[in-house]
C-alpha cells in the first residue's frame, strides 16, 4: 500500500525549480511513474513530495534544428520517441531501442528522462544515448550544466545529479549519413522483459571505406552501461569485415563484467554478449553496405 504522500504538477520549468529547490531530498520527481509508482506500492521507496513533470511543455518536445542536433525533452515518452518521423529519419538507434522498452502500456507512460535517471545497467535507452554522444542538460534554481551521458551513472540507481538538479533536456549532436547504428536486445520474452544484455553500436565509415571511429556501449553486463573500448580499437582505422567482427565480439566477451542473477549467470551473459555485440556490428555493415546511414543534417 502506497503511504500518503503530497503531488505537485507545475506548468513551468521555473516553478518545478522553485519546487526542487524547496523541497530538496523529500521530494522525488515523477514523470511516467512505471519503475517509481511500484516501488512506492512495495514499500521499498518513500516519496513524502512528488513532483510531477508531465505538464510541463517544455520537457515534451522534439526538436530538430538543421546543422545543429537533436533537443528531446526530458519528459518525451518512449512513445513518442519510437514513432516520431524526425528521428525514424535522422536518429533511427533512438527508435530502433525505444520500439524494444516494456509493452506498448509502458512505453506510453516512461519517459526518455526518467530512463536515464532510473540508472538501471539493464536500461534500454541508456546504450543508444550513449552511443550517440548525448548530453544531458540539468538544471537547478542556481544554474545549469551538461553532463556527457556516458559520465552521469554511478552504479545501480545511481547518478551524479545534486540535491535541487533536475534533468530538463537530453542533446544529440548532429546526425550524419556516413554513421551506421544498431541496437539488440536479449531478453526472455523480447522487449517486455528487462534485458539480459543489450548492446547498441555506432560506426561511422570515412570516405575511404575505413572505420574512423566507433562506439559499443552494453547494458546489464556491469555496475553501469559500459563501452567496450577494447573492441572499440581494434576496429579503429579498419575495414569492417566479418573476420574482424567476428574478433571484436570475443574482446566484447572479455571486457564485460556481469554477475550472476535470477535471469543470467554471469557466463552465458559474457557469451551474449559476444553474439548481439556482432549481430549488431554486421548489422552496421549491411546497413553501409546497402548504402543506408542516419539521415543527414550535417552539410
Amino acid at each position: 500500500m502506497i503511504k500518503d504522500f503530497e503531488l505537485f504538477e507545475p506548468r513551468s520549468t521555473s516553478k518545478l525549480l522553485t519546487l526542487v529547490n524547496q523541497y530538496k531530498s523529500t521530494a522525488i520527481i515523477i514523470a511516467g511513474g512505471t519503475d517509481l509508482l511500484p516501488e512506492m506500492k512495495r514499500g521499498t521507496v518513500v516519496a513524502p513530495v512528488l513532483i510531477s513533470i508531465r505538464d510541463i511543455p517544455e520537457l515534451r518536445r522534439i526538436t530538430c534544428h538543421p546543422n545543429k542536433g537533436l533537443y528531446v525533452g526530458a519528459a518525451t515518452t518512449i512513445h513518442e520517441i519510437e514513432t516520431s518521423p524526425v528521428l525514424k529519419e535522422y536518429y533511427p538507434l533512438l527508435v530502433q531501442a525505444a520500439s524494444r522498452l516494456g509493452s506498448p502500456q509502458v512505453r506510453n507512460q516512461a519517459t526518455l528522462g526518467g530512463n536515464l535517471c532510473q540508472a538501471s545497467p539493464a536500461g534500454d535507452m541508456i546504450p543508444p544515448s550513449i552511443a550517440l554522444g548525448a548530453l544531458l542538460n540539468v538544471r537547478s534554481i542556481s544554474g545549469q550544466r551538461s553532463i556527457r551521458c556516458e559520465k552521469f551513472f554511478k552504479g545501480p540507481g545511481q547518478t551524479v545529479l545534486k540535491s535541487g538538479e533536475v534533468l530538463t533536456e537530453i542533446f544529440f549532436p548532429p546526425s550524419n549519413k556516413n554513421c551506421h547504428t544498431a541496437f539488440v536486445k536479449f531478453g526472455r520474452r523480447e522487449s517486455v522483459d528487462l534485458a539480459i544484455v543489450n548492446v547498441a553500436v555506432w560506426v561511422r565509415i570515412n570516405k575511404n571505406n575505413m572505420c574512423d571511429d566507433v562506439r559499443i556501449v552494453l547494458g546489464a553486463v556491469a555496475p553501469t552501461t559500459m563501452r567496450a573500448h577494447i573492441a572499440e580499437s581494434l576496429l579503429k582505422n579498419k575495414r569492417l569485415d566479418n573476420n574482424l567482427i567476428q574478433i571484436a565480439g570475443n574482446k566484447v566477451a572479455e571486457e564485460v563484467q556481469p554477475i550472476s542473477d535470477l535471469r543470467a549467470s554471469a557466463d552465458y551473459r559474457m557469451e551474449m554478449s559476444k553474439i548481439i555485440t556482432i549481430r549488431a556490428l554486421e548489422a552496421t555493415m549491411t546497413d553501409y553496405l546497402r548504402g543506408g546511414g542516419e539521415g543527414k543534417l550535417t552539410k
